[in-house]
């Protein structure tokens, strides 16, 4: 079947409203059939993706106690190597683990039913594609992160290595070490430089919000249709979503209620409500998502073709 030329019929009007409760009651009746074994994908995909790394950061933090004792051209390099493998681990594991749990609550969608080894789905079908991706979303979050580097980099060159290193030094030893004074011809550029930081702060995270939910479904696509390059994944995934980045902000920004409830348990019972809470709010969230890609997919006509459409008016719906 040509997929430039296969298109889905949406011409027949929604069942329902689809707005952020609608999406809502899809996840709720989809994690009524199967609550026990949903949260605990939930659980086990967070700690296969964040597990990890999380583990590797933590203990470079623990690093910066030991400087006192240890040469710091010993514990740089170390941090760096431990970085890489972070950065490594989060790609040749999560990026297959992301698919098999997009696939995992795809199958909830559909009615089908649940395994916990779906999750290790990607590994089996499009292990390398998974990884290609991941690696490409991190490319591409790099870039969008250009306005903050670029005014970093312009503010490390106006105060020296000499007075970082220095401040290195004095966090690891503050009795002992000493910052060097900022020279006064330095401070209108130093204003400057601060001064461009903070707007390209913000003119990242407004970029890395847009290009998140440009291509939120890239995953999604690759876990439905292994075949697919990953080109055309992140084709697809942009096509889909092309005025309905707003649609689905508002069905996250929907959950806030959620998220204060969380939060007003974590101080209430020493973080342990709020652990209990999340368990049920991640999958909760996620598989409002997956029932919104499968709106936004037209799904309901997918399912009979072969690959997806790549025209973006096939992705339509009213």
């Amino acid at each position: 079947m040509d997929q430039n030329n296969q298109s889905y019929d949406t011409a027949a009007p929604a069942p329902h409203r689809r707005n952020a409760s609608y999406y809502r009651s899809r996840a709720r009746e989809t994690m009524k059939k199967n609550l026990g074994i949903i949260i605990l994908a939930s659980f086990l995909s967070f700690l296969l993706v964040n597990g990890i790394s999380s583990v590797i950061s933590s203990f470079t933090s623990s690093l910066s106690t030991l400087m006192k004792t240890i040469s710091l051209s010993f514990v740089l390099p170390v941090v760096g190597v431990l970085g890489v493998l972070s950065t490594v681990l989060s790609l040749t594991v999560g990026g297959p683990v992301l698919v098999g749990y997009e696939k995992f609550r795809l199958d909830a969608i559909n009615g089908k039913p649940l395994k916990l080894d779906t999750l290790f789905y990607g590994f089996r079908t499009c292990f390398g594609k998974s990884v290609l991706a991941q690696l490409i979303y991190m490319l591409i979050s790099l870039a969008a992160a250009i306005p903050t580097i670029l005014p970093a980099a312009f503010i490390y060159h106006t105060l020296g290595s000499s007075f970082f290193r220095a401040l290195i030094a004095a966090m690891s030893d503050p009795e002992s070490a000493t910052i060097p004074e900022i020279a006064e011809q330095t401070l209108p550029l130093l204003s400057l430089g601060l001064l461009l930081l903070f707007l390209g702060s913000i003119a990242t995270l407004i970029l890395q919000v847009i290009l998140s939910y440009r291509y939120i479904f890239v995953n999604t696509i690759l876990a439905e249709f292994p075949e697919t390059s990953v080109t055309d994944a992140f084709r697809n995934a942009a096509s889909m979503m092309q005025g309905k980045k707003g649609k689905l902000f508002c069905l996250d920004l929907s959950f806030i209620g959620w998220y204060l409830l969380a939060a007003l348990l974590a101080c209430c019972t020493c973080g342990l409500g709020a652990a209990v809470a999340t368990l049920f709010l991640s999958p909760y969230t996620e598989h409002a998502r997956t029932a919104f890609y499968d709106d936004a997919a037209n799904r309901s006509a997918a399912r009979e073709a072969v690959f997806p459409s790549l025209n973006p008016d096939d992705y339509s719906v009213d």
